[in-house]
Parts: structure tokens; C-alpha cells; sequence
């Protein structure tokens, strides 16, 4: 939940991680992400997408979908 708290996740945050570590492929692009034990962030590294606003989640995308795709939060519509 450390983490959580960090960024603002609203969320239950068991569920979302349970999804985070078992997710194989980016929710945007479909690229396979890279392991979660691999330390290391690449490209395919998988990231929480989340609302920074709102704290709301939107997905596990990798890490290059991530830094260049700002998704537009349905939440705070």
C-alpha cells in the first residue's frame, strides 16, 4: 500500500495489484511486458497508468506507452 499512498491510487489496492503482477501485455499498445521480476526499466517495463487528478486507475501499460500516451481520465469527466 506504500505505494499506493505515494501516488494517490484510489483503488482497491490488493485487486489492482494482483492485475498489475499478472498483466502479460500493455492495455494500449499489446506489447508483451517485461517481467516483474526484472529489476531494470525498458521500455516494456510495465507501469500503472493512473489519473493524477483523481487517483483513478486506467490500466498496465508499458513503459513507452506510458511517457508518451496521456490518457484522458473518464473519471474526472
Amino acid at each position: 500500500d506504500q505505494w499506493a499512498n505515494k501516488y494517490k491510487i484510489i483503488a482497491d489496492h490488493e485487486k489492482i495489484y494482483d492485475i498489475f503482477i499478472n498483466t502479460s501485455n500493455c492495455d494500449y499498445c499489446k506489447k508483451e511486458l517485461q517481467s516483474i521480476q526484472v529489476k531494470t526499466v525498458s521500455k516494456n517495463s510495465r507501469c500503472l497508468d493512473h489519473c493524477h487528478t483523481c487517483g483513478g486507475v486506467r490500466g498496465i501499460l508499458c513503459n513507452s506507452c506510458n511517457l508518451k500516451n496521456k490518457l484522458k481520465c473518464e473519471m474526472c469527466d
